[in-house]
């Protein structure tokens, strides 16, 4: 939290908190915008920020630890966070990194060459789509091959997911 404060007092003027209204906070997301922060980074500093202001406006429902040193919780226009189209690998990219694979010489894993740890990985991101956390979290228990089934949680969502695998993704594991 030291670094939201430290961000506040440099783009708001460190102004007096009897003095921080809806001007001072549009302002202050100005600020931020053009600094340039990401939408992203705006809205979780302005979530830790609206934390210690709301433990200053008076006490009532929903604050009841509040101070009173200011009379209304000033409010902050969300900042637009324009979704961008994922990035896609084109196929003359994937094809030549699964060739270079044959040059890797790390993860060194008893029972077979690193070409072929590699050359697993990237056929397995390919036809799961699965994040980088995920596919390298994966273990040969994971999958079922009876079924062709790969379940797993998801690391970041925590979600149980059950996928399925390609033949491709078989030959290769």
């Amino acid at each position: 939290i030291d670094y939201v404060l430290k961000w506040w007092e440099r783009l708001s003027g460190n102004l007096p908190l009897c003095k921080i209204t809806n001007d001072v906070i549009a302002e202050f997301r100005q600020a931020c915008i053009d600094f340039p922060y990401l939408p992203k980074t705006i809205a979780s500093g302005w979530t830790m920020l609206r934390v210690i202001i709301r433990r200053m406006a008076k006490a009532e429902t929903g604050n009841a630890r509040g101070l009173g040193i200011i009379k209304l919780v000033p409010w902050m226009k969300p900042v637009k966070d324009v979704q961008r189209i994922p990035r896609r690998v084109s196929q003359d990219d994937l094809s030549l990194w699964y060739i270079a694979c044959h040059i890797a010489e790390f993860p060194k894993q008893a029972g077979f060459p690193p070409a072929v740890y590699w050359r697993t990985l990237i056929v397995l991101a390919y036809f799961t789509g699965l994040r980088k956390a995920d596919l390298f979290a994966v273990r040969l228990s994971d999958m079922d091959f009876t079924r062709q089934e790969l379940d797993f949680t998801a690391e970041k969502t925590e979600k149980e997911m059950i996928l399925p695998l390609h033949d491709c993704v078989i030959e290769h594991v």
